[in-house]
């Protein structure tokens, strides 16, 4: 996933020529006010998932329902970081300065790098 957020910075880059016109602003905030709430909605499904799985894993690392909660916090998670990259390329496909996009990309980039899975530690 990580290399599919690199994809979408060079993409643009690469391959498609940039717009001389300048895109309507309300994209954009349209885009950014969807990022914060993906971001903010993100850490609170998180945490809310993934503080149960892990107190199922403490006392019992093989259990198969609190393994398949702590994938599903981490693929949620990923899946959200994965979607500011994703913003971040449509606004630039959209004639957007680079400048303008890559708090998009940085954000992607630093969560995934930031929410790396840690495995759940056994307490007991």
């Amino acid at each position: 996933m990580l290399i599919a957020l690199v994809v979408f910075i060079c993409l643009p880059e690469l391959t498609h020529p940039h717009p001389k016109n300048v895109p309507s602003r309300v994209i954009f905030f349209a885009l950014t006010g969807l990022s914060i709430w993906a971001v903010l909605g993100m850490f609170f499904l998180r945490r809310k998932v993934l503080t149960r799985a892990e107190q199922r894993l403490t006392t019992n690392l093989e259990d198969k329902a609190g393994l398949a909660r702590w994938q599903a916090a981490h693929l949620l998670a990923f899946a959200c970081c994965e979607a500011l990259g994703l913003y971040g390329l449509i606004l630039r496909f959209l004639g957007f300065g680079l400048g303008q996009v890559a708090p998009f990309y940085l954000m992607g980039v630093g969560l995934m790098l930031y929410l790396t899975p840690r495995p759940p530690l056994n307490q007991s």
